[in-house]
């Protein structure tokens, strides 16, 4: 095509220099080369532009199908999380409900407590590779479905954040109540003092509260990923 579009430039110059012809059929036939030549730079363009357009929405259903996979993981993810901080939850709700006949009882029978007393939570990372890799090459406007875009964007640049934002918190309360029965309980073995301290009390029921809140965030996690599932899947039917 574009040695094409040469030899009709020439064909413009020859007849730009030509002599033996009439100003108007030159100009005719000048006027037809730059038709020919407009119309083949047009197609060019339109084989370009569809070529590339291919090429982008291949992109994108890779990339949609790799980002399907990583959010079924996070669901698996989420769930574990949520198991986890429940059975913290029931945890809490065991020191709390302690008194001093319940510790003397346990100690008598050298019972264990059912409390994890390092109180180590691992709050899995979300798979974001592939979307920030995708997202910092800027192809994230190569996704044409306004819906599954507007879905994806708020799950990894909304949700994701406050979700780390809060698990960190709640990550720092939680590890210091672990820390503080650790050293009385574990090491100084002052179970009363700790237990029954109406401070500590006061902990363990903001720490619930947070935990609850960590769950509920998961779960609302996890419905925003279905809903992004079902629009990909839709997208990859289509």
């Amino acid at each position: 095509m574009f040695h094409e579009i040469i030899r009709h430039t020439r064909k413009i110059k020859d007849k730009l220099e030509e002599k033996k012809q009439s100003s108007s059929e030159r100009w005719k036939e000048i006027i037809t080369e730059l038709l020919i030549i407009i119309f083949a730079v047009s197609l060019t363009t339109w084989f370009h532009d569809l070529n590339e357009h291919r090429s982008h929405q291949k992109e994108v259903e890779e990339f949609l199908v790799d980002l399907k996979d990583d959010l079924n993981k996070d669901i698996v993810g989420l769930n574990n999380q949520n198991k986890a901080i429940t059975e913290l939850i029931n945890q809490f709700k065991f020191a709390r409900n302690l008194n001093k006949l319940v510790i003397d009882s346990l100690d008598k029978s050298n019972a264990k407590y059912p409390l994890n007393t390092d109180f180590r939570l691992f709050f899995g990372e979300e798979n974001t590779g592939n979307y920030e890799s995708f997202e910092s090459s800027g192809k994230t406007v190569f996704i044409e479905n306004k819906k599954l875009k507007k879905l994806i964007l708020s799950y990894y640049n909304h949700h994701i954040p406050a979700t780390e934002k809060t698990g960190m918190t709640f990550m720092a309360t939680f590890t210091k109540i672990g820390d503080f029965i650790t050293k009385n309980v574990v090491v100084e073995k002052n179970k009363n003092s700790v237990f029954l301290d109406s401070n500590f009390q006061t902990d363990l029921e903001i720490n619930i509260i947070h935990a609850k809140e960590n769950i509920r965030i998961g779960e609302m996690g996890i419905k925003k990923i279905r809903e992004v599932i079902a629009e990909i899947d839709q997208e990859l039917k289509d």
